[in-house]
């Protein structure tokens, strides 16, 4: 039994107001780390078609459900001193120092987890893991990049496509209501239709059919002196019955009993 996914185009772009909530995302959680230096989401999202053959010293945190982010060796102590407002450049910290650096760039990182977890509605809970390496073999990912006030990318942000897929999908508008059908009664009221009696059939075959002549009686199967049902296009009617009477020079249809009640 297959299963269906999401799928959008290669080409497919983040829609504005999707790239722009993930920006506000990204800025709040920047203001509560790193005030003093500020990160922001660096261009738009870019669809690499094989993610395993890049970025091959990457450290990716992968979430269930196709959310994974990544950063370069070293990037979590890089945010613990974004946290304290200290660069690491310079003398080498005695490894207490670098212990209690990556604990806060760990805490930051968490924190960004958690917020992407939730505006991409994954399930509480999911379970994170980490490793080097691009997205698995054969699948393509949209990736966007987070970077610090150089634009030095920081880290980055990779979407499955069918998780990219369903969050293009939530942040376009609801379609336009469709407007209500109008009443059927009124709809057909002006169709012309045939009304006639049905005065009655009869069974003959096709070499009587060929002998019929000018004088012959066909004896139908119901009498014709009462009412009789109404006929639709040749087609009797379930109700309605009438009379055929005289009319002046003309016959006429006077009904009994009304096709509609």
């Amino acid at each position: 039994m297959s299963t269906a996914r999401s799928w959008l185009p290669a080409n497919t772009a983040m829609p504005r107001v999707a790239l722009g909530a993930l920006a506000d995302l990204v800025d709040a959680w920047s203001q509560a780390w790193f005030p003093a230096r500020a990160m922001r989401v660096a261009g738009a999202f870019t669809r690499i078609a094989q993610p395993q053959r890049e970025l091959g010293k990457t450290v990716w945190h992968r979430c269930e459900g196709g959310l994974a982010i990544g950063a370069s060796p070293g990037a979590t102590a890089s945010l613990g001193g974004g946290v304290l407002g200290i660069a690491l450049k310079g003398p080498e910290r005695p490894h207490a120092d670098l212990l209690l650096l990556e604990r806060l760039g760990g805490a930051a990182l968490d924190d960004l987890k958690l917020r992407m977890a939730a505006i991409f509605k994954l399930p509480r809970g999911a379970a994170w893991s980490a490793g080097e390496g691009g997205g698995r073999e054969g699948e393509a990912v949209q990736r966007l990049e987070i970077a610090d006030p150089e634009r030095k990318a920081v880290l980055r942000l990779e979407l499955g496509e069918t998780l990219f897929a369903a969050f293009v999908r939530a942040s376009l508008p609801a379609p336009p209501a469709s407007p209500k059908l109008g009443d059927p009664a009124q709809a057909f009221a002006s169709l012309p239709v045939r009304l006639s009696a049905a005065l009655g059939t009869c069974r003959i075959s096709v070499a009587e059919l060929a002998g019929l002549a000018q004088g012959d009686v066909l004896v139908l199967d119901r009498e014709t002196g009462g009412p009789l049902p109404l006929a639709l296009g040749g087609t009797a009617l379930a109700r309605g019955r009438c009379t055929v009477i005289q009319a002046g020079d003309a016959l006429a249809l006077e009904i009994v009993q009304a096709p509609i009640g």
